[in-house]
């Protein structure tokens, strides 16, 4: 069993122990509602992880697995593995960070007036 397929069964089970204690007037009635609620959030988590680990596999899918901050701008992320393909060393990385963040690491103009 998936965990999309988990998600909406741990749902529906804690929504119907839930209902169930709220609708009982034994003393473990308290225990069912609480066990329900948990079984609710975890199901709800479930749920959500799973939609969100597709989001993540088509964006690595269409970006591949090196996301960095210039992963959107095309054209500098082929510069930058044109200089230094996968697998190879970066000889400076501090030089390789600067180039990275070149248009935002300039400090703004200054004009005296």
């Amino acid at each position: 069993m998936t965990d999309r397929e988990k998600g909406p069964l741990a749902v529906a089970a804690g929504a119907i122990l839930a209902a169930t204690g709220a609708c009982s007037r034994r003393p473990g009635a308290a225990g069912l509602m609480i066990a329900g609620a948990g079984l609710v959030w975890y199901g709800l988590g479930r749920w959500r992880e799973a939609a969100g680990a597709g989001r993540r596999a088509a964006h690595l899918a269409r970006y591949g697995a090196g996301v960095s901050t210039g992963i959107y701008d095309h054209v500098a992320q082929a510069a930058k593995e044109e200089r230094h393909p996968a697998g190879t060393l970066i000889e400076d990385v501090v030089e390789e960070a600067s180039d990275d963040s070149f248009p935002c690491s300039d400090p703004p103009s200054w004009t005296a007036r």
